[in-house]
């Protein structure tokens, strides 16, 4: 039988999310303020990330039926 998922466990998942997209926006804020020779590659990666992250938010916020954003 398939379970399906309550508003409390799309909460759950927002958080994860939102705690996911922190850390890529720490890691390029700590890149930016002080350079360590990350890559091109690496930077592009964590931007497309938080792209990702802000979409699947969106997408969590109107399922659980409360838009905080």
């Amino acid at each position: 039988m398939k379970k399906t998922k309550t508003k409390k466990d799309f909460r759950e998942e927002r958080e994860k999310t939102l705690s996911l997209k922190q850390d890529n926006l720490n890691k390029i804020n700590a890149e930016l303020s002080n350079p360590s020779g990350m890559s091109h590659g690496e930077m592009k990666k964590l931007l497309q990330g938080v792209r990702v992250f802000k979409a699947k938010i969106k997408e969590l916020d109107k399922r659980i039926g409360d838009e905080k954003t």
